[in-house]
């Protein structure tokens, strides 16, 4: 899962995908929230120049709410 700035951080890449309406998914806080209690753990996090953050799941993000 990648996160990128705009109108806040928000999801932007599952699985080297692009989600569908990207810019108008909720800011960071509130869809980790929502990954969290669909029983979601994560597992690291690394930061580039582009995007905030690269973060790996335990599990298949197949179940992420997009």
């Amino acid at each position: 899962m990648t996160f990128q700035h705009y109108r806040g951080w928000r999801p932007r890449y599952a699985n080297g995908q692009e989600l569908a309406h990207w810019a108008d998914m909720p800011l960071l806080p509130d869809y980790l929230d929502v990954l969290g209690e669909l029983g979601w753990e994560l597992s690291a996090a690394s930061s580039g120049q582009t995007f905030l953050a690269t973060v790996t799941w335990c599990g298949s993000i197949s179940g992420a709410p997009a």
